[in-house]
């Protein structure tokens, strides 16, 4: 079982407010390319396999699912907190 994770630690050593806009898209597009690459690979036995994380029983099929959630958040929040301000 993987226990929770805490943003805020994480967040504060990133340091990612001394990177640019371009650098950060550069590290996004690498993970998502990953992210999909692993996706396309997995086969029907291995999505199905059953873990645990912050108390959360879920599939390896529920990733995709999770992560696109998470990048709609993080790009609502994007909007919200630099975009809206134009």
């Amino acid at each position: 079982e993987l226990p929770t994770s805490h943003q805020e630690p994480c967040v504060a050593e990133a340091r990612t407010g001394a990177l640019s806009l371009e650098s950060l898209m550069a590290e996004w597009r690498t993970v998502r390319a990953s992210n999909l690459s692993l996706f396309e690979t997995m086969d029907d036995e291995a999505s199905t396999q059953i873990g645990i994380a912050s108390g959360y029983r879920f599939t390896a099929r529920a990733f995709p699912w999770i992560i696109a959630g998470h990048e709609i958040h993080h790009r609502r929040q994007l909007v919200e907190r630099y975009l809206a301000r134009t």
